[in-house]
């Protein structure tokens, strides 16, 4: 082997060496800079970010870009938080401030009714007063629920139970309303399990369950039925009411949204706004199918696990 070749070959291990220290380095810092970053997002996650590192020495310009970028987020959300505590005590004055005069205004007209001398003009105003001062509060407390769960407020914390219970209780106190219109509520309790917050889904399924009571026929029925999946329970809700075109079968759930046929009965529009959104924020989710002039059924699937 020539003298040529022999330093041909020196170089070529030399430039090996040297492209394997430069990956070897070059791999050491991008772990060092992943490392730096993690531990940057969990002191930002904590509230404990800083501007240098522990040892004193500087940032790279990607950390120093990450560190901008994160303490502009630090400060974003700590104005969200307090822009959602000003709203909740917003929503907790008006609440308390409204209640007082609502209970008066109905302790007053059902004082007002209790009287038999009074003329039949005078009762029908009463019974006027009444009914309105009963709307304005299901209005209010519908309100207070949906700004609630529209500015984050809420609580909803979805757990592994009995949806059969859930079920059960809501037919139970919406009988005296099914009774005046003749209806009975078919449901047969059975034992299923589902995640879900019991509260808010109690609100969410008594909404769907007191539209089809409200706008079926008189002296018809109203089912309720649940079944499991193997990734969801599925609660059934059956009316033979009027029904629902499907042009407006996505726009039944916009909040204070109406269909024509539905503005000849007492309601808000918001039952629907309000159920979704509770489903929703526990990941489940609503499909409805209808038949105009032979009823609707709303579904609700609520996952398992």
């Amino acid at each position: 082997m020539d003298k040529i070749s022999i330093i041909a070959i020196a170089i070529a291990q030399v430039v090996v060496v040297i492209c394997v220290l430069i990956i070897f380095l070059q791999r050491k810092s991008t772990k060092t800079l992943i490392e730096n970053l993690t531990t940057m997002i969990d002191d930002a996650t904590k509230g404990t970010l800083k501007s240098k590192r522990p040892d004193g020495s500087v940032f790279s310009d990607l950390e120093v870009k990450m560190n901008q970028y994160l303490k502009i987020c630090i400060v974003r959300n700590r104005r969200v938080k307090e822009k959602k505590d000003r709203i909740k005590s917003l929503i907790a004055e008006v609440a308390f401030q409204t209640q007082a005069p609502l209970a008066d205004v109905k302790m007053y007209s059902d004082m007002l009714l209790d009287q038999k001398d009074l003329s039949d003009d005078t009762r029908k105003i009463a019974e006027r007063i009444s009914t309105q001062g009963e709307r304005l509060n299901t209005m209010l407390e519908a309100l207070v629920k949906i700004s609630v769960l529209e500015s984050g407020l809420n609580s909803i914390k979805p757990k592994s139970q009995n949806i059969g219970n859930l079920l059960c209780e809501v037919s139970q106190e919406l009988l005296p309303l099914a009774e005046k219109k003749g209806i009975a509520i078919q449901y047969k309790k059975k034992k299923i399990q589902a995640v879900f917050d019991y509260p808010w889904t109690l609100v969410a399924i008594s909404n769907i369950l007191e539209n089809a009571i409200k706008y079926s026929k008189e002296n018809s029925m109203v089912k309720v039925n649940v079944m499991q999946y193997d990734m969801y329970a599925r609660v059934d809700i059956t009316d033979n009411g009027m029904g629902i075109d499907y042009t407006e079968t996505e726009a039944i759930f916009k909040k204070f949204y109406r269909t024509k046929e539905a503005k000849e009965q007492e309601g808000l529009g918001i039952g629907l706004y309000l159920a979704r959104h509770i489903i929703r924020e526990q990941c489940g989710y609503i499909k409805v199918s209808s038949i105009v002039g032979k009823g609707t059924m709303f579904s609700v699937f609520l996952p398992r696990v």
